[in-house]
């Protein structure tokens, strides 16, 4: 004979997918409050990345363009290398006056080294300007074409890209220059007018002579 007793429900399995009464969805109201959903924010990578890369451009620009703007001018140093080359070639030229007269020819050395000096001198400052200058402006356009590379990940990159500081003139102590070349014109000078009457009697002055018939 069997046994038609129904079983107890305590007894059953436990099912671990089913979902608790509590938290079963129940019928939607339409008169509620609508509940604020989670909008992920875009990451600010790009923008950041962006915005360095265009301060870093801009910084470039104006960099550069105050280089150009007070870069030497042309003539002043066209007319310095005419001062140099003339005390260069006057200072080789005195040596064939030593046979005349010795004072006279140190009196012209220490005239042509003043020009020579007060000539090369702002030359051979600029020239090192001018490296330093050039190393520093590949430098910042360098950093100027990589920014324009970066990506939203490379916002730390970017940031590290700020163009080092403008290189500052070297110094030219002009006071010490100034000093030597009063000084060298001063003994030039000197010795010049010691020695000039020995130097007359070396090279006589030619005057034309006239022949009568």
């Amino acid at each position: 004979m069997t046994d038609h007793t129904t079983p107890d429900p305590r007894n059953r399995p436990v099912n671990p997918y089913a979902v608790p009464q509590d938290r079963q969805p129940g019928p939607s109201n339409p008169y509620a409050a609508p509940q604020p959903q989670y909008q992920p924010q875009q990451a600010q990578f790009q923008p950041q990345a962006h915005s360095t890369a265009s301060r870093v451009a801009n910084t470039t620009v104006a960099a550069l363009q105050e280089v150009h703007a007070t870069r030497p001018g042309l003539i002043s140093t066209v007319l310095l290398w005419i001062g140099a080359v003339c005390g260069v070639l006057a200072f080789l030229g005195t040596f064939t006056e030593f046979g005349d007269s010795v004072t006279y020819a140190l009196g012209g050395l220490c005239i042509s080294a003043a020009v020579t000096l007060a000539c090369a001198w702002p030359l051979s400052r600029r020239h090192i300007d001018r490296k330093a200058l050039t190393a520093w402006e590949e430098d910042v356009r360098r950093n100027r074409e990589l920014s324009a590379l970066l990506t939203e990940e490379d916002a730390a990159i970017a940031a590290g890209l700020a163009p080092a500081p403008r290189p500052t003139p070297v110094p030219r102590h002009w006071k010490v220059v100034g000093a030597a070349t009063v000084l060298l014109v001063i003994v030039g000078g000197a010795l010049v007018g010691a020695g000039q009457d020995e130097y007359d009697k070396a090279n006589p002055p030619t005057y034309g002579s006239s022949t009568t018939r």
